[in-house]
C-alpha cells in the first residue's frame, strides 16, 4: 500500500486521504491497524464491558432516534439542528443498525450475569426490547438500504449456534435472536416499507457490473500497484463506460467503489487487492477457530455476538460500500473479539511474543529505535489527521455558510480551514467557484467603475484558487473542469484566459473522454475565437470555426449508439450537440445543412423528455430554428418559421423573443397592422419600470406607423452566428430581455486606421456595428476602452472579451466626460 502510495497519481490523497473519506489512506490505515493493536493489548477485561455498555447505550440512542424521525415523531423544528440521518447515509445507517443487534440481544446474556435486584434487571430488559424492537422494525422503513441477504445470514447463523448448542444462552437471548430473524426474514419478503419513511432521501448506487469494468479496465493499465490509494475518482471518470451516455449520465462520477475489493483492485493493484482478500479470509478462519478451540462459555457467548456485528461489518465493506463509519466500528468491534481471545488460556502463548525480542540482548537496540520511531509515527500521523478533520470541518461549514448567502462567514471558514491544510486542493476548487458566483454577483448589482473593485477582486481570487486547486490535484477531473469554466467566464478582463480555458477542458477531457461536455466547452471557446477575427472570411478563421465543428461532432459521437446492432439504426441523445453543429455550419455558410442539423435538435429535444430544461431547450432550438429558415427565405420556410414560434408561444406565452420574430416576419410579409400587434404585445409584457426597452418597442411601432421597417434592428438577418450571438442551453433567454444596438463608437487617433478597422470587424462580428471616427490632429497610444457611468456593464465585458483576442495591451476606464463628448456610452480610442 505504502509503495502503491508513493508512485499514486495523487500522492497526497493517496497517503492521507480523499477529501471527504480519509480512511482508505495511507496514514488512516496506518492509525486504523495500531488502534487495533491498542484495544487487543491494552484494554482490561473490566474496561472492556464499560466499552461494551457505550457501544450499547450509544447505539440504542442512535436506534430510537432513527426509528422516531422515520415514522415522523420528531418535528421539523428539532431536525434544523440534529441530523435525521447520523451517519451521513442511509445505508450505512442501516448497516450499523444491523451491528447493533448481536449487541443488543447478547447484552440480555450479559444482564442474566450481573447479581442484580429482580427489578432492576427487569427495568434493563425492558429497556433491551424496546430498543431492539425500534431496530427491527427501523429496518422495514429502510428497506431499500437494508443489506438483506448479509442481516439474514448474520441472524440465521446466530439461531443456528443457538439451537445447536454451539453457544448456550439464556432463554431470553433465543427468543430475542429468534424473534429478530423471524421479523427481519418478514421484512425482507414483503418487499417494501410497511409505511411511507419520512427524512429518507434516495442514495445512488454502484451497480456490481459497472463496478467490475472500472476494476477489469483500471488492471489493463496499472496491473501491480494501481493508481495509488484513495484515487477511485480517477479510475471511474478515465474508464466509466461510454454506455452510460445512453442514460443522460454524462458527467456522473463516483468517489468510492461498491467494496474494497473493487476498490483495491483499481487502486493499489493486484496485490492490494489478494492482500485484502487475504486479511478478511484470515479473519474469517480466527472467527472459526474461536468456536472450535475456545471453551469457556462465558467467552463464547460473547464472542458470538461482537463475530457476527464484526463479519456484517466486514462483508459490507468488503462487498458493498466503502464507508469510514462501518470500518471504524468494523475495527472496533474485532478489536474487542480479539482482545477477549488474547486473554483466553488457548492464545495465553501468543501473549508475550511482543515482548521476546526487547529481552534478547542482541535485538534490544533494534527494538528501542524501532518502537521510538513508531512512537513518532503515530503521534505525526495523528496530528496530521486531526489538523485534516478540523479542516474539513470548517470547510463544511463556509460550504453551509454560503448556501444560505452568508459570505462574510463563509470565507473566514474557508481562511481557517486553509489555514489547517493547505495542501487539499478541493478547497481551493470550492473557493474558486463561489468567489465566481460572488464576481456575478457584484457586477449584476453595480454600474459604477469605481465599485466594480469588489467584482475584480472576486474574480482574481476565483482565477488563484482555481489555478492552486488544478495545481495541487493535476489529475482531478473536476479541479481541471472548474479551472476551465472560470477562465471561460473571465476572458474578457485576463489576458490568455481562452488559452488556458480550452487547455484545462482538454485536460478534463483526456481525465473523462466520454463526457460530452467538455467536447461543447472547448467548440465553443473555439468560435469565440473566430469570431474575434471580425466579419471578413479569413482561412484561418474557417479552420477555427472547422475545429469547434468537429469538437460539436465528437461530442456527438460519444452520444450516438446503434440500438439495433446491426449498424443501421442509430440514435442520438445530446441535442446540445447538434444545436452547435447546426451553428457551425450556418458559420461556415451552408444554411441548408444549418437547417436540417438544427431541426434535428429539436426533434431530440422533443423525444426525450419533457422537463423544464428539456422545454428551455425546445424554445431555443426552435426560435434557432426559425430565424435560420427566415434566412434562407422560401416561402414554405417563413411559413414554418412563423409556425415555430407560435408553437414557442403556446408553450410560453412571456417569450419576447418569439412575439419580436413574428412581428420581424409580418413586417417582410407587409403585414403592417399584425407586426403593430405583435410589438403591442411585448408592451403588454414588460415592465413599467423597462423603461428603456419600453421605448424602444415603441420607437419600433412608430417606424412601421410611419410606412418604414425595423429590418435592420431583427436578430433574424445576422449572417454570422456563434454560441455567444444567440441563445443557448447554459443562458437561456430571460423574457424581459429585447434585442438592441449597442451606442458603441470607435474614435481612430492617429495611424492609418488599420486598427480602427480591426476593432470595428471584430464588434460587427458580435452584432455591435460602432461607426468609426477619425481625429488624424490628435495623437494616442494603445488601445481604451472608455465609458460612461451609465454604460451596460454587459456590453463592456462582451466588448472587451472580443478586443482581447485580437490586441494584446487595452485599458479600461470610465469616463463621463468622454461619453459626453462623444454622445456614446461606450468610446473606443484607438492609436498607434
Amino acid at each position: 500500500m505504502v509503495l502503491s502510495a508513493i508512485f499514486s497519481v495523487d500522492t497526497y490523497h493517496s497517503f492521507f486521504g480523499f477529501f471527504g473519506s480519509p480512511v482508505t489512506g495511507v496514514v488512516s490505515a496506518t492509525l486504523i491497524i495500531i488502534a487495533y493493536h491498542l484495544v487487543v493489548s491494552c484494554i482490561t477485561q473490566t474496561q472492556l464491558l464499560r466499552v461494551w455498555w457505550a457501544s450499547v447505550v450509544s447505539g440504542g440512542i442512535v436506534a430510537v432516534w432513527t426509528f422516531v424521525t422515520v415514522t415522523n415523531l420528531v418535528p421539523e423544528s428539532v431536525l434544523r439542528y440534529v441530523p435525521a440521518c447520523v451517519t451521513g447515509s442511509h445505508t450505512a445507517l442501516a448497516v450499523f443498525l444491523v451491528m447493533l443487534v448481536p449487541l443488543f440481544t447478547i447484552s440480555f446474556w450479559v444482564v442474566a450475569q450481573y447479581e442484580w435486584s429482580a427489578w432492576k434487571k427487569n427495568s434493563v430488559y425492558g429497556v433491551l426490547v424496546i430498543v431492539t424492537c425500534c431496530t427491527v422494525v427501523t429496518f422495514s422503513f429502510l428497506h431499500a438500504y437494508v443489506q438483506w441477504v448479509i442481516a439474514l445470514v448474520a441472524f440465521g447463523l446466530m439461531l443456528v449456534m443457538l439451537i445447536s448448542r454451539c453457544v448456550v444462552l439464556s432463554k431470553q437471548v433465543f427468543i430475542a435472536v429468534a424473534g429478530v430473524f423471524v421479523c427481519v426474514l418478514f421484512f425482507w419478503m414483503w418487499g417494501k416499507p410497511l409505511m411511507p419513511p419520512a427524512h429518507v432521501q434516495p442514495e445512488s448506487v454502484m451497480r456490481l457490473p459497472l463496478s467490475m469494468h472500472i476494476a477489469k479496465e483500471a488492471l489493463k493499465t496499472k496491473p501491480f500497484l494501481g493508481s495509488g490509494p484513495s484515487t477511485y475518482g480517477y479510475n471511474f471518470s478515465l474508464h466509466r463506460p461510454i454506455d452510460l451516455n445512453k442514460d443522460e449520465q454524462y458527467d456522473i462520477r463516483m468517489y468510492t467503489d461498491r467494496g474494497l475489493l473493487f476498490e483495491s483492485a483499481s487502486t493499489i493493484g493486484v496485490v492490494g487487492m489478494v492482500t485484502v482478500g487475504a486479511i478478511a479470509a484470515l479473519y474469517v478462519i480466527a472467527i472459526v477457530r474461536v468456536f472450535v478451540t475456545v471453551r469457556n462459555e462465558e467467552i463464547r457467548n460473547i464472542a458470538m455476538g461482537l463475530s457476527a456485528s464484526s463479519v456484517v461489518a466486514l462483508f459490507f465493506s468488503l462487498c458493498i460500500a466503502v464507508d469510514g463509519m462501518i470500518i471504524l466500528y468494523g475495527v472496533l468491534l474485532s478489536g474487542f473479539l480479539a482482545n477477549i481471545l488474547y486473554n483466553t488460556p488457548e492464545y495465553k502463548t501468543y501473549q508475550d511474543v511482543s515482548i521476546v525480542m526487547s529481552r534478547v540482548l542482541r535485538y534490544a537496540f533494534v527494538f528501542a529505535c524501532g518502537t521510538v520511531t513508531v512512537m513518532v509515527g503515530v503521534i505525526l500521523g495523528f496530528v496530521v489527521m486531526t489538523k485534516m478533520l478540523v479542516a474539513d470541518i470548517y470547510a463544511q461549514k463556509a460550504v453551509a455558510m454560503h448556501a444560505v448567502g452568508n459570505h462574510t462567514q463563509s470565507s473566514a471558514f474557508f481562511g481557517k480551514a486553509l489555514d489547517m491544510n493547505n495542501k487539499e486542493g478541493r478547497y481551493f476548487t470550492t473557493i474558486g467557484q463561489y468567489a465566481l458566483e460572488l464576481a456575478y454577483t457584484e457586477r449584476m448589482h453595480t454600474n459604477d467603475a469605481e465599485d466594480s473593485s469588489a467584482a475584480a477582486e472576486y474574480g482574481a481570487v476565483a482565477i488563484d484558487a482555481v489555478t492552486s486547486g488544478q495545481e495541487l490535484m493535476p489529475h482531478d477531473v473536476l479541479a481541471n473542469e472548474v479551472k476551465g469554466y472560470v477562465y471561460e467566464q473571465s476572458g474578457s478582463v485576463v489576458a490568455g484566459a481562452l488559452t488556458a480555458s480550452i487547455d484545462a477542458y482538454t485536460r478534463a477531457s483526456e481525465l473523462e473522454p466520454y463526457n460530452p461536455y467538455f467536447d461543447i466547452a472547448i467548440g465553443k471557446l473555439k468560435f469565440i475565437e473566430a469570431q474575434a477575427m471580425g466579419d471578413v472570411t479569413t482561412e484561418q478563421k474557417t479552420a477555427l470555426i472547422e475545429q469547434a465543428k468537429a469538437s460539436f461532432e465528437h461530442a456527438k459521437e460519444k452520444t450516438t449508439f446503434d440500438i439495433a446492432g446491426n449498424n443501421e439504426q442509430t440514435v442520438s441523445f445530446f441535442a446540445p450537440a447538434h444545436y452547435y453543429i447546426a451553428l457551425s455550419y450556418e458559420a461556415l455558410g451552408d444554411i441548408d445543412k444549418a437547417i436540417d442539423v438544427m431541426a434535428e435538435a429539436l426533434r431530440i429535444a422533443k423525444d426525450y423528455g419533457s422537463d423544464e430544461k428539456r422545454v428551455a431547450q425546445q424554445i431555443n432550438y426552435a426560435f434557432n430554428l426559425a430565424r435560420l429558415l427566415q434566412l434562407r427565405g422560401g416561402e414554405e420556410d417563413v411559413a414554418y418559421a412563423q409556425e415555430l414560434l407560435t408553437q414557442i408561444i403556446v408553450v410560453d406565452d412571456r417569450e419576447i423573443n418569439a412575439y419580436f420574430g413574428r412581428a420581424i416576419l409580418y413586417e417582410k410579409q407587409n403585414k403592417r397592422s399584425e407586426a403593430i400587434a405583435e410589438y403591442q404585445k411585448i408592451l403588454d409584457i414588460l415592465p413599467q419600470d423597462k423603461t428603456a426597452e419600453r421605448a424602444r418597442v415603441q420607437e419600433y411601432i412608430d417606424t412601421v406607423h410611419q410606412g418604414k421597417d425595423n429590418l435592420q434592428n431583427s436578430i433574424f438577418e445576422q449572417t454570422t452566428v456563434s454560441p455567444t450571438d444567440v441563445r443557448t442551453d447554459e443562458t437561456p433567454s430571460q423574457s424581459a430581455d429585447m434585442p438592441e444596438s449597442e451606442d458603441v463608437i470607435i474614435v481612430q487617433r492617429g495611424g492609418e486606421g488599420m486598427r480602427a478597422r480591426q476593432v470595428h470587424d471584430a464588434l460587427y462580428a458580435i452584432g455591435i456595428n460602432a461607426s468609426i471616427r477619425e481625429e488624424d490632429d490628435a495623437y494616442f497610444e494603445g488601445i481604451a476602452v472608455m465609458h460612461t457611468t451609465n454604460a451596460d456593464r454587459a456590453v463592456r465585458d462582451v466588448i472587451m472579451h472580443t478586443l482581447r483576442k485580437v490586441f494584446d495591451q487595452i485599458s479600461l476606464e470610465r469616463s463621463d466626460a468622454d461619453g459626453k463628448t462623444y454622445n456614446h456610452d461606450v468610446v473606443i480610442i484607438v492609436g498607434e
